[in-house]
């Protein structure tokens, strides 16, 4: 993802490290693109994941969506700090259970959504509640679900202030 800090653009990648760790790594990359510059990176914060999603919130909040090592969905609230830095804020704490597949969009400023293929093969669409003030989790009341699904994609179509169109692509 790419956020702006300082008056030049920051990249921040999320791999699945050497060790199977979640690490985030920031650029900084220059308007022409003369030289990119490794800032930062978690080295260790974050423990074992894969299947890694991330999406950004109030232009400095990064949110990864992953399944842990455990097999479970886990949400991680990140700050992006002006010298690259990025320390782990909250998670999800075990409030969503085992998933395959798994993808994140930012639904507005406080909220988003990770669609998942779920311990059942079934596609589940989980809202979740930001606090910008310490990043920490509260999952919507009612989640929507449909059949076996193999792949997924997810996208936000936009808002009209009241209600946001989410769309899924599933195989």
């Amino acid at each position: 993802v790419k956020v702006s800090a300082l008056g030049h653009d920051v990249a921040v990648t999320a791999v699945r490290a050497g060790n199977d760790d979640l690490k985030l790594i920031s650029w900084d990359v220059p308007l022409g693109l003369g030289s990119i510059t490794r800032l930062n990176d978690t080295g260790t914060a974050a423990g074992e994941a894969s299947n890694i999603a991330m999406t950004v919130l109030y232009d400095n909040m990064l949110i990864t969506a992953v399944k842990d090592g455990s097999d479970n969905l886990k949400l991680i609230s990140w700050r992006l700090e002006a010298d690259g830095t990025m320390p782990r804020l909250k998670d999800s704490e075990g409030q969503a259970g085992e998933v395959q597949l798994v993808t994140i969009v930012a639904v507005d400023a406080n909220n988003v959504v990770t669609a998942v293929k779920d311990g059942s093969d079934n596609l589940k669409l989980i809202g979740w509640k930001v606090s910008a003030v310490d990043g920490s989790f509260e999952r919507w009341a009612n989640d929507g679900e449909a059949g076996e699904v193999r792949e997924i994609a997810l996208m936000s179509l936009g808002s009209d202030g009241a209600t946001t169109t989410m769309i899924t692509a599933v195989k």
